[in-house]
């Protein structure tokens, strides 16, 4: 993340927040290069994320680092299965009902420690949240450009889908339609999400109300205007629920 206000999270918070890493076995010093996207735990063997985030990784071989806010430390786990709400939809037969489904479950070969509390989910309509204070927690690109080693959290509020459109008009103008399940955020001064953040816990009273999915528009050099862009778990939660039942 990139902004005045976004701070280094502290040991003791948001252990639930998970790195998706590159196998790398020729560099296990500077960790945080190998860092590619986040995600949750919705259980202590569960984790929600971006389907664009998780889908770049299964490329390349991948692990799950959990339980440190620095990703020179944790435990990595691997996974034995993944599944998107696109896959559990066609699978079961269930209508999509919006056309940006950005969402994936993956489940970890092993339960997590006691010690690590997964985020509790909080299934709330995006017009709820107008004009509130959500929370993002992420590893991501510095203004630098390298990646950043620490756990980053920051707090921005919510737009109402006329303020974001109206805001995405200005700025391109042109007129946008957005999808009923995105949720738009900013912050002032800014705060703009960066590579790396892709997945990543928007919470509102510490509880996951919707994953990060991407800015907008696409400026150049300009990160003041961009808006992050996220999806509400709202829609998503039969998906949620049915993937996390599975034995």
């Amino acid at each position: 993340m990139i902004g005045q206000n976004v701070r280094r999270a502290s040991p003791s918070e948001l252990n639930f927040v998970i790195s998706f890493k590159r196998i790398n076995y020729t560099n296990n010093y500077q960790r945080e290069n190998d860092h590619e996207s986040t995600g949750s735990l919705i259980s202590r063997k569960d984790v929600l994320t971006s389907e664009h985030g998780f889908a770049f990784v299964q490329t390349t071989g991948f692990e799950i680092l959990v339980g440190s806010v620095d990703l020179r430390a944790g435990r990595t786990y691997s996974a034995i299965w993944w599944i998107t709400h696109t896959q559990w939809s066609t699978i079961n037969r269930v209508p999509i009902k919006n056309p940006v489904n950005d969402i994936a479950i993956i489940r970890l070969s092993e339960e997590v420690s006691r010690e690590i509390d997964p985020v509790p989910i909080m299934p709330v309509s995006p017009s709820y949240l107008y004009g509130l204070n959500v929370r993002l927690a992420g590893w991501g690109a510095t203004i630098e450009g390298h990646m950043s080693r620490y756990l980053e959290t920051a707090i921005l509020t919510v737009l109402s889908k006329d303020e974001c459109e109206n805001k995405i008009e200005k700025l391109v103008g042109q007129r946008g339609y957005l999808p009923e399940n995105v949720i738009c955020s900013v912050a002032n001064p800014f705060i703009v999400t960066t590579a790396g953040n892709s997945g990543c816990p928007v919470l509102f009273n510490d509880k996951l109300v919707a994953i990060h999915h991407a800015i907008g528009p696409e400026l150049q050099n300009s990160y003041s205007d961009h808006i992050n862009i996220h999806l509400s778990i709202e829609n998503f939660i039969d998906y949620i629920h049915s993937v996390l039942n599975v034995p």
